[in-house]
């Protein structure tokens, strides 16, 4: 069953004041923040290069009930789910005049956080020629695994930065300017490859 997100107006009373939406590739995303993070929520939308927007009328408050509250991480960047791509276009109508939507992120990767545990497999990532896995025994530092942010999205490439018996630590391979972060084996799925068609003379 998917996991119930906290909208922008839930039991608890909280209300968006803030919605930071944007573009990366084909990827839309966008979240809500309560009126005590609406200063730094602003400040990270600047940070990643995306687009921040006050609630300040109806049509705002309803589109932020769609919305995911968004979360702020110490770099001063903020997490901001994946969401429907028609959410970002309407809202993309209540940004001024003459100003385009951002559809990239901009800004350099988060340092890797840390984790416990036994020590993980070492190793640099393959960033231009990563390992498909065969197998999940299979599965390294510098391999490329599927993964998916929320039941609601869809699967997404990762690399495999750290690798450690029960868990791995991955980052998107395309979705630059987000943090690592960890997933379970049986939480990631492999890409399919046809067998070798390589045969014995």
């Amino acid at each position: 069953m998917a996991a119930a997100r906290k909208m922008a107006h839930d039991t608890t009373g909280n209300s968006a004041a803030v919605i930071v939406f944007g573009r990366h590739g084909q990827k839309a995303r966008g979240s809500w923040f309560a009126p005590d993070m609406a200063s730094a929520a602003k400040s990270a939308a600047e940070l990643m290069g995306i687009n921040s927007l006050t609630v300040a009328n109806d049509d705002l408050r309803q589109l932020a009930t769609k919305l995911p509250e968004g979360r702020m991480f110490e770099s001063g960047k903020a997490f901001v789910p994946f969401v429907k791509g028609t959410l970002v276009d309407a809202l993309a109508t209540h940004l001024p005049r003459g100003e385009q939507l951002k559809i990239r992120l901009v800004g350099s990767a988060s340092e890797p956080a840390k984790t416990g545990g036994d020590e993980p497999t070492k190793g640099k990532a393959e960033q231009e020629q990563p390992h498909l896995p065969k197998d999940w025994s299979d599965i390294k530092v510098g391999s490329l695994v599927l993964a998916s942010e929320s039941d609601d999205d869809g699967w997404w490439p990762c690399i495999v930065t750290e690798a450690y018996p029960k868990e791995l630590r991955l980052k998107w391979q395309t979705f630059e300017g987000y943090p690592p972060f960890t997933r379970a084996y049986e939480q990631v799925a492999l890409f399919w490859a046809p067998p070798s068609s390589t045969a014995a003379a």
